[in-house]
């Protein structure tokens, strides 16, 4: 059977930008993600000046949506975006967007993370994500899905999720494991002819999701296939 592609695309353009683009937030999700808690808001107050300040409560608020952290600029941010935190936390306050030194920015994921109990990515936790996405693929081959659960965990361990290549590869070779080892399933239950026919059908990697459900099947019958 060939091998899964290392660069397998496991989800649409589409969700990829839904779980790791910067959130676009609606007027409800506005209100609920940058509804700042006493320590949020103090933290917030402790930058320098106000463009500092609104960066901060951006970061904040897009955290709490995506459990991770996004490069931007002010000038690039909705406009309503900024409306809203001005309105909430600086009425009366004249916003000029100017850009926020690097260290700065990143001076404050560091104290976002110290206040919500999270960690950076580190590849020492890589070993953990290989597991559980070996355990996802014996219930569903599909990429989105295994790839959801995994940052659930993720969330779960409080651990800021990795680039989306990190993942994808993480799932790609979970994917390729498990069809090497149905493949020895598949292997030991069916005689020549069956074997030819599956061939066939492996020409289409979406067969892969029948092939688990056969293969596990044999599995627990311990039987093999005969075609008539």
């Amino acid at each position: 059977m060939r091998a899964l592609d290392k660069h397998l695309t496991i989800v649409s353009e589409a969700e990829k930008s839904a779980l790791y683009g910067l959130p676009d937030f609606d007027d409800f999700q506005r209100a609920e993600y940058f509804a700042l808690t006493a320590d949020e808001l103090a933290l917030a107050h402790q930058r320098d000046g106000l463009h500092g300040k609104i960066t901060c409560i951006l970061q904040i608020g897009y955290f709490k949506a995506k459990q991770a952290f996004f490069p931007f600029r002010l000038v690039d941010i909705p406009g309503e975006e900024i409306e809203f935190v001005m309105g909430r936390y600086f009425p009366g306050q004249t916003f000029r967007p100017k850009p926020v030194r690097k260290e700065e920015y990143y001076r404050q994921r560091k104290e976002i993370l110290r206040l919500f109990g999270y960690r950076f990515w580190s590849r020492e936790f890589l070993p953990r994500l290989q597991a559980r996405a070996a355990q996802l693929v014996r219930r569903d081959v599909t990429p989105a899905f295994i790839l959801t659960e995994l940052i659930a965990l993720l969330r779960q361990e409080k651990i800021v999720r990795p680039g989306y290549d990190t993942v994808q590869a993480v799932i790609s070779e979970a994917l390729a494991a498990e069809r090497r080892r149905l493949s020895k399933v598949v292997e030991k239950a069916l005689d020549r002819d069956a074997k030819a026919a599956l061939q066939q059908l492996l020409v289409r990697e979406e067969t892969l999701s029948e092939l688990v459900i056969n293969a596990q099947r044999l599995e627990k019958v311990k039987l093999p296939i005969h075609y008539q």
